[in-house]
């Protein structure tokens, strides 16, 4: 079965997102390479996508600029061989992201440099010369060279030639479609390696609660909402159990101005049991503007009983702000 990336999830997928587990991605990039912050962060989001599959969570770490144009040109570093100007680029991994919070999670260090030898677009390898997993990109590389040495550090190996649609294609750059095909066992492959650790214990992720209201709204709410706001215990199920008599007066504050009755009305919504209040939640988990609502969301997925609440959970773990990817993890464990 060919895997689309994330778009086509089956339940033995979604099963193993409910135990996500996680890598710290540190980049290294020699100035006057294309190995841009923002081209980093791009890298990250393909190669995040492509390996969902498998369970697993790349998080973004530094990104350490080095002035060397010595560093720019590394035609001795293939994947057999490692010149000494490129394992100095290697020394130079461990001081990224210093003086930031530590990452509870293994990192992976990402060089990007202007060219390689021997034709080389991208190498990867999980130990390189400084016992520590990595990979090299060059100006050449294409936009899921990235994503498919991250595959070489999980443990894949190269498809047959013929199959230019996979993301393990040995000619990254010319992959035929976008995004990438990874297959059930490439995901399997993935998921085995030893490198990623679950993600939960290292979040420590506290409890889920219903969100609280601050202050008192400057407008009115009709008078069926009144009494949504206060933090009286049960006020979200009380809300809930009206049902679809109450459903046009919450889906009519899914775009409020107010995050505080965003997050309120999607915390009731995801209790009613309707399709038009399912959705709303969804939608609101991937696209509201603020993430604290997205992570209200998120967790108040968990209460969602329809099949495609896993597939949006999946989705959201890929979300920018680790509130909301946590949100969505915590979720995930919780869905049945």
């Amino acid at each position: 079965m060919q895997l689309g990336a994330i778009r086509f999830l089956d339940p033995d997928i979604i099963r193993l997102l409910r135990q996500p587990r996680c890598l710290n991605v540190c980049a290294i990039s020699v100035a006057g390479s294309a190995g841009t912050f923002t081209r980093f962060g791009d890298d990250l989001a393909r190669a995040r996508q492509i390996f969902a599959c498998a369970g697993i969570n790349l998080h973004q770490g530094g990104f350490l600029p080095v002035r060397d144009n010595t560093l720019l040109d590394l035609t001795g570093w293939t994947t057999t061989a490692v010149s000494d100007d490129a394992r100095r680029l290697l020394a130079m991994g461990p001081t990224c992201g210093r003086g930031e919070t530590p990452s509870p999670f293994p990192t992976v260090f990402a060089y990007y440099v202007r060219t390689l030898g021997s034709g080389y677009n991208g190498i990867g390898r999980p130990n390189f010369a400084n016992n520590a997993p990595g990979l090299v990109v060059s100006d050449a590389a294409g936009p899921y060279t990235f994503a498919h040495e991250i595959g070489h550090i999980l443990g894949l190996g190269h498809v047959p030639n013929t199959q230019t649609d996979n993301i393990m294609y040995f000619d990254s750059p010319n992959i035929t479609v976008d995004p990438p095909n990874i297959t059930s066992q490439q995901c399997a492959t993935a998921r085995a390696s030893s490198l990623p650790v679950p993600c939960a214990e290292a979040l420590r992720l506290p409890p889920v609660q219903t969100p609280r209201i601050i202050g008192r709204p400057p407008f009115e709410l009709t008078p069926a909402l009144v009494g949504l706001l206060s933090d009286d215990p049960g006020v979200v199920e009380r809300f809930a159990a009206m049902g679809t008599a109450i459903l046009p007066q919450l889906l009519s504050r899914v775009n409020d101005p107010s995050l505080a009755i965003r997050s309120r009305v999607l915390a009731v919504l995801a209790r009613i049991n309707n399709p038009m209040a399912q959705q709303a939640v969804m939608m609101a988990a991937q696209a509201d503007p603020s993430p604290s609502v997205r992570a209200t969301a998120a967790a108040a997925l968990a209460e969602v009983a329809s099949p495609m609440a896993g597939p949006i959970l999946a989705r959201t773990m890929l979300d920018i702000d680790p509130g909301v990817r946590a949100a969505a993890l915590r979720a995930l464990a919780l869905t049945r």
